[in-house]
């Protein structure tokens, strides 16, 4: 064991669900593989990319999406007070309160690197 580590990215993944030999041999005797929660986010918002005969799998979308990006990312609602202006809000949005604004959509997106269709409900 050559005593590697790896963090993959979606490409990677992608690569290697196609096969790509080199990055095969590569990872082969790594010490550790690990899927970013971005890649694992990607992966969930895409519906049909992965069906099983017995349990399709499921589809975060909206304020769902949202409280998963912060719970695998350890974040907490402060974390998001200057994207939707305080704390209080961003509560509100998880609470399904008050919706979010087309900005908040926007920087969201930006802020944890996926799609704002995502975020829509």
């Amino acid at each position: 064991m050559r005593g590697e580590r790896y963090l993959l990215d979606t490409n990677a993944i992608i690569a290697l669900l196609q096969g790509n030999q080199q990055l095969i041999e590569l990872l082969q005797d790594a010490e550790w593989i690990g899927i970013s929660i971005i890649s694992q986010i990607e992966f969930l918002v895409f519906p049909g990319l992965y069906e099983d005969k017995n349990e399709p799998m499921p589809t975060l979308k909206g304020v769902e999406l949202l409280t998963a990006l912060l719970e695998e990312s350890d974040l907490q609602p402060k974390d998001l007070a200057s994207i939707c202006q305080s704390e209080s809000i961003v509560l509100d949005i998880l609470e399904r309160k008050r919706e979010l604004t087309a900005n908040q959509l926007k920087e969201l997106a930006a802020f944890f690197h996926i799609s704002p269709t995502a975020l829509f409900e």
